[in-house]
């Protein structure tokens, strides 16, 4: 945290300008033609198994699989969630907790998204609850907004294009049971996939977008 980052009458205007704007229901992913648009991603088993282990011994702990969890219905999940879905689709014979080359090779991807398709999620049980909206720093901006990436700019010592090329300022709204669970803010890079801060940039089309950072 920067101590008085932002002054009083700055957070003031943020949250009247995001009132206007309107707030809308944070989606972690997008909910409708998931699924499709994962099938399009040309990526094989191996491929996806070599993602996940992380520390590349050849085998995937729960917490490599947590890692990449939110490619899901939104859940927070667990390592006993984990265990749960693995008897599911009888993805861990031995019930160890870790699946080797070949017990990930005998699985069908399609299947974990099923599951998790398949389970009822309640507002609580998700990674994020919470509203928000985007607020523009462009040219042509509020004064303020353009000020505030002025001074981002400064604190970081980034070069201006990069700055000016990232995500506008997020704001969002937690009311009482809101939440944001700790989590990877990057998703994984397939070369079918598109940076979603830098897709407008990039002038790019893309079945799936992902955040890059």
């Amino acid at each position: 945290e920067i101590p008085d980052f932002l002054t009083e009458e700055e957070c003031k205007l943020i949250v009247h300008l995001a009132k206007l704007k309107g707030l809308q229901k944070s989606q972690i992913l997008p909910t409708e033609d998931y699924e499709e648009a994962m099938e399009m991603i040309e990526i094989s088993q191996m491929d996806i198994f070599n993602l996940l282990d992380h520390n590349q011994d050849g085998q995937l702990q729960l917490k490599e699989v947590l890692t990449h969890t939110r490619l899901g219905n939104g859940r927070w999940m667990t390592p006993e969630s984990i265990r749960e879905m693995y008897t599911a689709v009888k993805a861990d014979p031995d019930g160890n907790g870790v699946l080797s080359l070949e017990e990930f090779k005998q699985l069908n991807i399609r299947d974990f998204h099923k599951y998790m398709g398949s389970q009822k999620v309640k507002m609580s049980d998700l990674v994020r609850n919470s509203q928000h909206t985007w607020l523009y720093q462009g040219e042509g901006a509020h004064q303020v907004m353009r000020a505030i990436r002025q001074r981002v700019m400064r604190l970081t010592r980034l070069p201006p294009e990069i700055v000016e090329h990232s995500e506008p300022l997020q704001v969002v709204q937690y009311d009482q049971g809101g939440h944001y669970h700790a989590h990877m803010d990057s998703g994984p890079v397939f070369p079918e996939t598109a940076c979603s801060h830098t897709k407008l940039v990039a002038n790019e089309s893309s079945p799936f977008e992902t955040s890059c950072r």
